[in-house]
């Protein structure tokens, strides 16, 4: 829709957009992600600008005493398990289990198998729920999920990415190269919105979102007073 002028303007993630649109295995690096996905939408007409400090990568999510019984600590101890034959259920979306850096890829990396009839489909939102609820020993979550601010209140425990496998996927805002120009005072208050969010800020949100989904409108407007970014 953006590069056929249909929107002017979306955020994106870099790991996102390297991983899905141009079928690459992305740099680790923030700076090496940006500096790559500005060269080849240049020749498209589209502007990434200043990064947020939403880097939202999938996470593996675990309750505290299971992961420690079973010495889990990153994904990298996973095979061991497996190899023991210890039968472990995942709760994923359908997005995560098809995505080019999705389920797939990961236990390649990882050199594990996760056995098909252990992988549960949700819709999203709901497997970090099957989890909750007992139902699975693990699940797949974003970094901007609210149910990490309350991590350690939970008792849930997430494995590290202990080898990188994902590269950063900052929240940036791409742009159209004409509508800058049309509109080149948009710049300001976008960097100024990168520059105050991040992953506390977006799993707040998150979380106040699903307790009142009905006030969608009032919690943004919210944060954008605090964050000054309001007309006055």
């Amino acid at each position: 829709a953006l590069k056929r002028g249909d929107i002017d303007l979306y955020w994106e993630e870099t790991g996102t957009a390297l991983t899905i649109f141009y079928r690459r295995r992305p740099p680790l690096g923030p700076e090496a992600s940006l500096t790559t996905l500005r060269k080849d939408d240049a020749e498209e007409g589209l502007v990434w600008l200043e990064p947020s400090r939403i880097d939202n990568r999938f996470v593996m999510v675990m309750r505290r005493a299971e992961a420690t019984s079973l010495g889990l600590k990153g994904l990298s101890d996973l095979g061991a398990r497996f190899a023991e034959g210890w039968e472990m259920s995942l709760a994923t979306d359908d997005e995560f289990f098809a995505r080019p850096d999705g389920l797939k890829p990961l236990q390649t990396f990882y050199k594990f198998t996760w056995p098909q009839e252990r992988v549960v489909r949700l819709p999203p939102q709901r497997p970090i729920q099957a989890l909750l609820d007992g139902d699975v020993n693990a699940a797949i979550v974003r970094e901007s999920d609210g149910v990490l601010s309350r991590a350690d209140m939970l008792d849930l425990v997430r494995l590290e990415d202990d080898r990188g496998f994902y590269p950063p996927y900052l929240a940036t805002p791409v742009v159209r190269e004409d509508a800058l120009r049309r509109f080149p005072g948009i710049v300001e208050p976008l960097d100024h919105l990168a520059r105050v969010l991040d992953n506390d800020v977006m799993r707040e949100m998150a979380l106040r979102l699903t307790e009142r989904p009905e006030d969608v409108d009032a919690i943004a407007r919210a944060f954008l007073e605090v964050a000054n970014l309001l007309p006055r």
